[in-house]
C-alpha cells in the first residue's frame, strides 16, 4: 500500500529516491554517491529531502561551502532529484526485472 505523506516529520524515503539524489549528483556534476547506509542516516526524524541534502553538505562536502551558498546547492540538487523522481527514471543503473516493487514503503512528502 502506498501511502501519500504530509509532513516532513512522517517522510518516508524508499531505494528510488536514493538514486533519484545520486542521478541528480550526476546531472550536477557532482561526483557524490550516497551508499545505503549513508542514506538511512541522512533520514533523521523530522528530515525533508532539503535538510538530507543540507546535513550531507555541512558535514561531508563542507569546503563547497566556502564558494556555493548552501541554499543554493540545496535548491539545485532537490528540484533536480524531484525532476528525476517524477519522470520515473530514478531506477538503480543494474536494476532487474526482479527488484521488489515493494521496496518504496511511501510517498516522499515534499
Amino acid at each position: 500500500m502506498t501511502t501519500s505523506v504530509s509532513s516532513p516529520a512522517t517522510a518516508t524515503f524508499c531505494d528510488r529516491d536514493r538514486h533519484a539524489f545520486n542521478a541528480s549528483f550526476h546531472d550536477l556534476g557532482l561526483v557524490w554517491y550516497w551508499d545505503i547506509d549513508t542514506f538511512e542516516e541522512l533520514q533523521a526524524p523530522g528530515r525533508d529531502a532539503a535538510a538530507m541534502v543540507r546535513a550531507y553538505l555541512t558535514t561531508a562536502q563542507a569546503h563547497l561551502l566556502k564558494a556555493y551558498d548552501v541554499e543554493f546547492l540545496v535548491d539545485r540538487i532537490v528540484a533536480r532529484m524531484k525532476e528525476i523522481r517524477a519522470s520515473g527514471a530514478a531506477r538503480a543503473p543494474h536494476a532487474t526485472a526482479f527488484e521488489r516493487p515493494a521496496s518504496c514503503r511511501g510517498v516522499i512528502g515534499f
